[in-house]
């Protein structure tokens, strides 16, 4: 059975170029959406409406239109967006807030248009090498912002950070420059599907024995500290811990020639942040608890309890905020998203909502068990923590996008006709 350490061939054919164009801008514009979204949301719905058509049309003419176990999870996430939806209008939640704060489960509709395009153009490589190539262009942009910002601006300091962000927000991105315990962070909101690029290059890595997938994932690991979250980098953790023993143990009788690249990225990591960072701000911005943020949380978490005391079983509805709110603008955010998912959908809902996103990543290892599921199953286990961890994520148009690309490699997991990831040429 094809896995992550046997390698299969390519599936025969090739798919139309515009095709094969169509998917790269449309999961680039996903990924980057959050730097540039006045843009990119038009480019989304153009890519998708042409790869809709194109679906569509092959059902109606050639009667092509692949089934995928995940068509469950969909339909299940979509009863309960329509449930929850409708109970908190009976609530009289602000409808404008209910919006807002449900329309990432809409986005989980579009999931048969893109399974069945990926499978009928066999665009199932070409789907992994375009969610890597717009990973690089996070990284890309991360490292840009450290250095634009030391080299033009200089001194790192708060009206500085303003009137840069201020700059930014002028050309039309939506990113913006920040900084803890003075150390800067690029916070672009994309950060976090350097985690599915890392989880692609190490699974590559462990299937090719190519030494440059190494050195990507360090890259990928700069980007990922330059984002600034802890989260990300705890469930990049995470992850490597849960699959690296795969590598290890298929490791040949030369493990120098692995340790080769391996401490290459370590050095590459280090000799950016030294010429960065002061590398003592550094372990201050990651190790202290008692900081502001965390001092948020314990209040957000007293408030939340509140609320959910009053309705515990089916929640408060979408929109619905406690006493304490961490913005004005979207007062139904928290940082402590688990809880503020369980304070707006009750008991039922978040053990239906979680449920959904866990059982759809455990069931490559029930259909058809292989390493490749296990990656896919390690992936979505370390988001799970990320999304908990990090404020605004849980229920959001962000992470629906990031459960949209794993759904569908979680998809060609459970095929009987898995052929590992490669590269469609594009990353050779």
């Amino acid at each position: 059975m094809p896995g992550l350490l046997n390698p299969a061939p390519h599936a025969p054919g090739s798919p139309q170029r515009w095709r094969r164009w169509a998917l790269y801008i449309l999961v680039i514009a996903i990924v980057l959406l959050p730097i540039q979204f006045h843009l990119l949301k038009f480019v989304i719905l153009g890519a998708f409406t042409l790869i809709a058509a194109d679906v569509t049309l092959n059902a109606l003419w050639q009667g092509r239109f692949p089934y995928s176990p995940v068509y469950i999870s969909v339909g299940a996430l979509t009863l309960i967006f329509l449930f929850w939806a409708s109970l908190s209008i009976s609530y009289g939640n602000d409808t404008g807030y209910v919006v807002k704060d449900s329309i990432g489960f809409l986005i989980y509709l579009t999931f048969p248009f893109l399974y069945c395009f990926v499978v009928n153009n066999k665009l199932e490589d070409h789907l992994v090498d375009a969610i890597l190539v717009a990973s690089g262009l996070v990284v890309v942009i991360h490292v840009l912002s450290f250095a634009g910002y030391y080299l033009v601006v200089g001194q790192l300091t708060y009206p500085k950070l303003l009137a840069t962000t201020a700059a930014i927000s002028a050309t039309g991105f939506t990113w913006e420059l920040g900084a803890s315990n003075g150390v800067l962070r690029a916070n672009t909101k994309a950060g976090h599907f350097l985690l599915m690029a890392v989880a692609l290059l190490f699974y590559r890595f462990a299937v090719t024995k190519k030494q440059y997938y190494l050195l990507l994932v360090g890259i990928c690991l700069v980007g990922a500290i330059m984002d600034g979250h802890k989260a990300l980098l705890v469930a990049l953790f995470i992850f490597l811990c849960l699959v690296g023993p795969l590598a290890i143990m298929d490791m040949d009788r030369r493990p120098l020639k692995f340790l080769v690249p391996l401490v290459l990225s370590c050095v590459l990591v280090s000799l950016t942040f030294s010429f960065f960072v002061d590398p003592v701000l550094l372990v201050d911005r990651f190790s202290e608890l008692g900081s502001g943020s965390f001092q948020v949380r314990k209040d957000q978490i007293a408030s939340l309890l509140v609320e959910i005391e009053k309705r515990p079983v089916l929640g408060n509805g979408f929109g619905a905020s406690a006493e304490v709110i961490r913005s004005d603008l979207r007062p139904f955010m928290y940082e402590v998203d688990f809880l503020a998912v369980a304070m707006k959908l009750g008991f039922i809902g978040a053990l239906a909502y979680f449920s959904v996103y866990l059982g759809t990543v455990c069931l490559p290892l029930v259909r058809q068990p292989s390493n490749y599921s296990f990656v896919i199953f390690a992936l979505g286990v370390a988001y799970f923590f990320y999304m908990g961890t990090n404020g605004g994520f849980a229920m959001s148009p962000i992470s629906s996008f990031f459960h949209l690309m794993l759904f569908l490699l979680a998809s060609r997991a459970m095929s009987r006709k898995t052929q590992v990831p490669q590269s469609s040429g594009a990353i050779a």
